[in-house]
């Protein structure tokens, strides 16, 4: 925690706050992490927190965010955003059953699929462990055909914000259009429709041929 809060190299953590050098607790941390404990300890966690009822499985929120690179690193991201992007799903209260860190140029939708597989099957309850929620809410930037029915075929209904439309009476007015493109296209009229409303999120699936056909 210190190595990330200060940005300092691991020679330079002070001994007298962590107990050992840094170097040594380097190699503690290559260690636990070659062992597997993290994920280990996560699924622990979250068994501790859905037993206390802390944890709603029901509904989770997934997105992407960018972190500066302290050290450098891949810079050239997507959209021109700064620094690799963190992938993550969260439920209710905002915890991350699961995180990824991709390279910077990898569109948040390409990971939404390795997310949902990724997300470990929590105990803490009586019966079958969870690692699926009932219904996945996301923004205008996962808004793909081929996406949403990739979502229900795992048992998931998918709430995904709408491009270019505001309001379900909107959706209706404009006879269900999506502007559904794929991640690499770069027409500028569809960015400029996608940023005019905000956002509402539904599961029915939109009619445009280029996201059908992604």
């Amino acid at each position: 925690m210190y190595v990330l809060r200060k940005g300092v190299s691991w020679r330079d953590v002070p001994a007298e706050l962590v107990g050992c050098s840094g170097v040594t607790a380097w190699r503690r941390l290559r260690d636990c992490t070659e062992a597997g404990a993290w994920p280990r300890l996560h699924e622990v966690l979250l068994a501790e927190l859905r037993k206390e009822g802390l944890l709603e499985m029901d509904d989770a929120a997934i997105d992407g965010s960018h972190v500066r690179a302290l050290k450098g690193g891949s810079h050239r991201t997507f959209a021109g955003r700064p620094g690799p992007p963190r992938h993550l799903t969260v439920d209710r209260q905002g915890t991350p059953p699961v995180v990824s860190l991709t390279s910077g140029n990898r569109h948040d939708v390409t990971q939404l699929m390795p997310l949902l597989d990724a997300m470990p099957r929590i105990r803490g309850l009586r019966g079958r462990p969870r690692h699926r929620p009932r219904r996945l809410f996301a923004d205008r930037g996962y808004d793909y055909d081929k996406y949403r029915r990739l979502v229900r075929a795992r048992g998931i209904t998918p709430k995904c914000a709408r491009r270019g439309i505001r309001t379900d009476r909107d959706w209706v007015k404009h006879g269900g259009s999506s502007s559904g493109h794929s991640p690499d296209s770069t027409n500028s009229n569809d960015s400029a429709s996608a940023t005019r409303f905000e956002p509402t999120f539904t599961s029915d699936s939109s009619n445009s041929p280029a996201a059908s056909s992604a």
